[in-house]
């Protein structure tokens, strides 16, 4: 098993695993909490409203979207992160959204190396 995709649909969400073939191998329903992270830019934290998978936590999305996010607290920052949802503002916090995924998936010094020779902290 090689792939791991969260599926999000209005009223359920599903972790489907799958083989290099593309053949569904176990899908199973997966509550946000047992979910190690779910990143969302632009108009897609959209899709975690309708989810139902972003109430009461901060996000962010692109400005005019802001409200279609149902229970969510809208901030306009250019990335927030609450809980294991990491949502961006759109293209021009794209970047910054990367870094915190590369972050919270492999720590402070592969984020920094990363940013270091993408040239990002010029």
């Amino acid at each position: 098993m090689n792939y791991i995709g969260l599926d999000l649909h209005k009223k359920y969400s599903f972790v489907t695993v799958m083989d290099s073939n593309g053949t569904i191998k176990h899908r199973e329903r997966l509550p946000n909490d047992k979910a190690k992270l779910i990143c969302a830019i632009c108009a897609a934290p959209i899709a975690l409203a309708e989810a139902g998978i972003i109430n009461n936590l901060k996000v962010t999305s692109y400005p005019s979207f802001h409200n279609q996010l149902g229970k969510a607290k809208y901030t306009g920052a250019k990335v927030e992160h609450d809980k294991n949802i990491i949502t961006a503002c759109g293209p021009g916090a794209a970047m910054d959204f990367a870094f915190k995924i590369a972050y919270e998936l492999a720590g402070k010094s592969k984020a920094d190396e990363l940013k270091k020779g993408m040239l990002a902290e010029k």
